[in-house]
């Protein structure tokens, strides 16, 4: 019997004193959920199985939404079930070491009666309040890892260190982090976008806090909550087993996947194309933790369905704002920190901007990123009362 009927909501009504968005939570949540799980569930999918794992990384500039306490509250629960977690910062060689030591004898085998499934499962959830030091100093072999850790049907991860090859049996790598906009901005490579490691990962972007707390701090109530929530993830660190569609879910995903496609033309930003390829994969895990959030079915119901597409959803129109300037036009950085500039003054005029921007931009490139901004409608022109032209930010998720 569990003390929540919905474990989600329990972690969102412990933690609505907090200046972190209820977005940041909720998907921490899912992520606690998929660690607790780890890969003793499992859907059908065609001839591989989809399981649990997500890549969820929370982006925000500094100061303007809080990531830490989402990503602390999510390793204490899961450091209190004593499921394995790897180093918060690390190397290629510690990376692939925590993995090795995660190894655990009592793993449910998909297509092996429960009864006589003895076999080895590696399962290892990152948690990082920095992406940084996550990618560490081998951030293009540790990107290359992790794209191909995502899809992890397969019995076996072979990888190779100096000139040793060996192998991880039955992989599921889960990951929760925190960066800037500025970091993936300055970092990733042009490979990771594309099909590559964005296109398997959730950004979910704040802008600001919901509420300013001066003195935060947890209440004896708030502990009990805390005390229950831990009792009912125990419980769905003990599900095992395979998922299966409930009545009308299965046509709702086919009808949703077909209609999703429409966004490859409408969004002409070809950096999000790729999430959009993959987002259905993002959707089913996502689906798998609140069905385990809400009970022990192990049933994908229409309306777990139906709440996982509103939330992956709701991620794609704030994906431009999570890759910040990446990208091949060379102006991208002038219409990057003119949006931020923009977004944190509400209005402005052209001559604040050219003063706070004069050693990046002169007058002409200013002019440009601004018509780009406005053809974005980030931004309008407006007349003040004293009849001086000024500029507005439209856009406030």
């Amino acid at each position: 019997m569990r003390n929540f009927s919905n474990w989600l909501d329990g972690l969102l009504e412990l933690t609505t004193e907090t200046e972190s968005p209820e977005h940041f939570w909720y998907w921490s949540g899912i992520s606690t959920i998929a660690g607790a799980l780890q890969r003793k569930v499992h859907l059908p999918w065609g001839f591989k199985s989809l399981f649990p794992n997500l890549y969820i990384i929370l982006v925000a500039p500094p100061g303007h939404a809080r990531k830490g306490n989402p990503l602390q509250v999510a390793k204490d629960f899961l450091d209190d079930l004593g499921v394995r977690l790897s180093a918060d910062s690390t190397t290629r060689r510690g990376f692939i070491r925590d993995l090795e030591e995660s190894i655990t004898i009592t793993g449910y085998i998909p297509g092996e009666p429960l009864e006589s499934s003895m076999m080895r499962h590696s399962s290892l959830t990152v948690i990082s309040e920095e992406l940084s030091s996550l990618l560490g100093i081998d951030l293009k072999l540790m990107i290359e890892h992790l794209t191909d850790l995502f899809d992890i049907s397969r019995d076996k991860w072979e990888y190779r260190l100096a000139n040793e090859k060996d192998s991880v049996p039955f992989p599921f790598v889960n990951i929760l982090a925190g960066t800037t906009p500025s970091w993936l901005s300055s970092n990733l490579p042009q490979s990771a976008f594309g099909d590559g490691f964005t296109s398997r990962v959730a950004f979910i972007v704040g802008y600001n806090k919901p509420k300013l707390v001066p003195r935060p701090g947890i209440t004896e109530a708030q502990e009990k909550k805390k005390k229950l929530l831990l009792k009912d993830l125990r419980e769905i660190h003990k599900l095992q087993g395979k998922f299966t569609w409930g009545e009308g879910a299965g046509e709702l995903n086919d009808k949703w996947y077909i209609e999703k496609e429409d966004l490859l033309v409408q969004i002409a930003d070809e950096r999000v194309h790729a999430f959009i390829s993959r987002i259905q994969v993002v959707m089913i895990k996502t689906a798998m933790c609140i069905s385990a959030a809400k009970g022990n079915s192990l049933i994908l119901e229409r309306s777990y369905v139906e709440e996982a597409i509103g939330r992956v959803m709701d991620l794609v129109p704030t994906l431009s704002d999570a890759f910040g300037s990446s990208g091949r036009s060379q102006s991208s950085e002038n219409v990057h920190a003119l949006m931020t500039q923009i977004e944190t003054l509400k209005t402005t005029s052209v001559e604040e901007l050219q003063s706070k921007n004069w050693r990046n931009m002169d007058r002409m490139e200013l002019q440009r990123a601004l018509e780009t901004l406005r053809a974005m409608r980030r931004i309008e022109y407006f007349t003040d009362q004293n009849g001086e032209g000024r500029i507005k930010w439209t856009r406030n998720t």
